[in-house]
């Protein structure tokens, strides 16, 4: 870089930095605490200044004087974490403790770039990891790695991280009660075996206190996406919403069946859900699981409790799955598949008025036997449900138009994510970004999460007009595109690194998969044209 060049990068990163540290003071509760540096090069040592940071095991495994309401801000750079001696494991447990009212916020500098090449544990309590990539697999085989972030610790937030590579996503285990994922992006994780597919997004259960699952895109690894399932745990208590999911099982071989995109089923019952405001899309067909399903693996009488299934967009693959509540209520949701579109099951002693499922829309022709193997009418006469809910006809099997949803970040000002939905095959869509947070004038940036640290879609000036986005239509997703819109002050935490590893979905022909993982939404037009 030239001396210009140097100064434009210094000047956004203060300004990243009084942009971060009012959204502290705006988004958390106030803090008065003191402010500690880390880096690559920090020393065990160091006194956690800017001249002479910490290094990050000594950092965030609680042996520094890092006490309640203070912020670590890790610098940009590679962090080539040490193996541990037990595990052989590149790993790093954490056990900073905050309070409710006074969190530890590890934070990643603004306009800076710091990379965990390795895993986090994040035990301790009511400390929040925040803008911090985490690649949980170095050299080894993916098998053999890391997962890449594991959560234990009470009342923990993750915010805007960016996870990849790891053998796991996330765990999100029971003991961290009442802990968030908040706008994380979670993909190209797990491993294939033999039999199939391992290694999800986001791996949980629950038993105390709610968790919260909010605005997070998960997409292509080589298990599920979101994956709610237990043998002899709970798996009770969530609050899910606002994500964007898709095309789960993808990094997988072209031969493995599709997986779910969010699953919650397991061998104990599942209690006190909300499931509201996502999008989820798979392009391929085939298998028997589904875009979504709720349902269990006991043994009847046994059945779940109670789940509010809201205002979702669902597209793709077998759509929506209901098996085995004793109370539901779904409503408002939009949903498409070529397969299965609606699949419902009630529990053993469930009583009528507690199932309500109306006011959703279907796209489907009228002579489709796809609610429940029934036609729309013979659903609603049968069952009861969806006396007010609207049938969209489809062309060729399909839906038409675009859909677009902007979802604005809670805490980062003109961070946003962006969900469209491209069905007639568009080579760019307009998307309106008047609820992303952006400001007039305020410059930013759009990146497509298949191609994250490649060079933007779009770089301009907000004009409070529609803009045009360039579709990828990729193999993975052809109708559909997810992006992460970021401001000026977050430019530079966007380069790539020189070894900047490539998403293992990319190393697949799923164009010409097998029959086995059933086929893409593009033969169902190349099928018409034949």
């Amino acid at each position: 870089m030239n001396n210009n060049q140097l100064n434009q990068v210094e000047n956004l990163k203060k300004r990243g930095i009084i942009m971060a540290l009012m959204l502290v003071i705006c988004a958390a509760p106030i803090s008065t605490g003191a402010e500690f540096y880390v880096s690559p090069n920090g020393k065990q040592k160091g006194t956690g200044t800017k001249e002479d940071p910490f290094d990050i095991v000594t950092a965030l495994s609680g042996r520094k004087s890092v006490q309640p309401g203070d912020i670590v801000w890790l610098r940009g750079g590679i962090y080539t974490l040490p193996a541990d001696p037990r595990t052989e494991k590149f790993t790093i447990e954490c056990r900073l403790k905050g309070t409710p009212e006074k969190p530890i916020i590890v934070r990643q500098m603004p306009g800076e770039r710091a990379t965990i090449d390795g895993a986090l544990t994040l035990a301790g309590s009511d400390t929040w990891y925040w803008g911090i990539e985490v690649r949980g697999t170095r050299d080894t085989p993916r098998v053999e790695g890391n997962d890449c972030v594991t959560v234990v610790g009470p009342r923990t937030k993750m915010i805007n991280l960016i996870i990849h590579r790891g053998t796991m996503g996330s765990g999100f285990w029971s003991p961290a009660v009442d802990a968030e994922q908040y706008s994380n992006l979670f993909f190209d994780f797990g491993y294939s075996a033999e039999d199939r597919g391992h290694g999800h997004a986001c791996y949980t259960q629950n038993e105390t206190g709610t968790k919260r699952i909010l605005d997070n895109i998960m997409f292509a690894g080589h298990g599920w996406n979101q994956h709610n399932y237990t043998e002899q745990g709970q798996i009770t208590g969530y609050h899910i919403e606002g994500n964007i999911i898709f095309s789960a099982g993808m990094a997988s071989s072209p031969d493995d069946p599709p997986k779910d995109n969010l699953l919650i089923c397991g061998y104990q019952p599942a209690d006190r859900y909300t499931i509201a405001n996502n999008i989820a899309y798979h392009p391929h067909t085939g298998g028997w699981r589904y875009n979504v399903r709720l349902g269990t693996y006991m043994k009847r009488p046994e059945t779940n409790g109670a789940t509010m299934v809201k205002n979702n967009y669902l597209m793709g693959y077998n759509g929506l799955a209901l098996l085995r509540w004793l109370k539901i209520e779904a409503t408002g949701n939009e949903i498409w598949a070529p397969m299965t579109l609606l699949h419902l099951e009630k529990g053993e002693g469930t009583q009528d008025q507690d199932w309500i499922i109306d006011r959703n829309i279907y796209h489907l022709q009228p002579d489709e036997q796809k609610p429940n193997g029934k036609t729309l009418a013979e659903h609603r006469k049968i069952t009861g449900f969806d006396r007010n809910s609207k049938l969209v006809s489809t062309t060729d099997g399909r839906p038409t138009g675009t859909r677009v949803f902007v979802r604005a970040n809670r805490y980062e000002s003109g961070r946003a994510h962006v969900a469209v939905f491209n069905w007639d095959g568009n080579a760019s869509v307009e998307v309106d970004l008047k609820n992303s947070g952006l400001k007039r004038g305020q410059k930013f940036q759009i990146r497509n999460v298949l191609n994250l640290y490649n060079q933007p879609v779009v770089e301009s000036t907000y004009n409070e007009k529609p803009i045009a986005i360039p579709m990828m239509k990729s193999a993975i997703a052809p109708d559909f595109d997810a992006f992460l819109v970021i401001p000026e002050e977050s430019f530079t935490s966007f380069v790539a690194h020189a070894d900047e590893p490539q998403m293992d979905w990319t190393k697949l022909d799923w164009k010409n998969g097998s029959a086995g993982a059933g086929k893409g939404l593009h033969w169902m037009k190349e099928k018409k044209k034949n």
